[in-house]
């Protein structure tokens, strides 16, 4: 094989494998999605209202992204849903948003630094649906529940998580057994 199409063919398996590279946790897709979630908790209101907690790997030292959905009984987005929340770790508080609003149905919210790989404990009020310039006794929907989580998966555990290296390896791999076969004539050429 010429030298110039044994570089080709590394430059596109190269190319080809750090592509197909899986993002590390804690990125957050283009869609506002968790990619690669640790764990996610749920609940449910008095309504239906179901709320929905992704969140990604309990990270000592590193915050916790948190992607929330707010579903009505048929599964669609509550828009402008208000809410409370608050997040402990360890008999302290790493998140407390008083005042949270979702435009769309869904949010993040980010804690402060993990203290361990502990488990949280989250506790939310629904505060009403509406926009938050109004008067909040002008909302609707449940106002003042506090919801209690319950985790309900360990998502995306069956994925493992293979970092830029592994790439690498697997193209030196791959481009060996050609230039092995090329040398050494084991395929035959037609």
């Amino acid at each position: 094989m010429k030298p110039k199409t044994l570089g080709i063919l590394f430059g596109l398996l190269s190319i080809i494998t750090v592509a197909g590279v899986a993002p590390a946790f804690g990125q957050i897709d283009s869609s506002g999605n968790i990619v690669n979630a640790n764990m996610e908790y749920t609940a449910k209101a008095s309504d239906s209202t179901t709320v929905v907690i992704t969140t990604t790997a309990f990270t000592s030292g590193q915050p916790l992204v948190l992607g929330i959905e707010f579903n009505d009984s048929n599964g669609n987005f509550v828009k402008h849903q208000n809410y409370a929340i608050t997040i402990i770790q360890d008999n302290d508080t790493i998140l407390s948003n008083q005042h949270a609003h979702t435009h769309t149905g869904m949010d993040i919210q980010v804690t402060q630094n993990l203290l361990s790989t502990d488990q949280i404990n989250i506790q939310m009020t629904l505060l009403g649906v509406g926009l938050p310039t109004t008067d909040p006794s002008t909302w609707t929907g449940v106002k003042g529940e506090v919801l209690s989580f319950s985790q309900v998966a360990l998502t995306n555990t069956t994925i493992p998580e293979f970092g830029p290296v592994a790439s690498i390896i697997l193209a030196i791999a791959v481009l060996s057994v050609v230039v092995f076969a090329a040398k050494t004539r084991v395929i035959p050429r037609f």
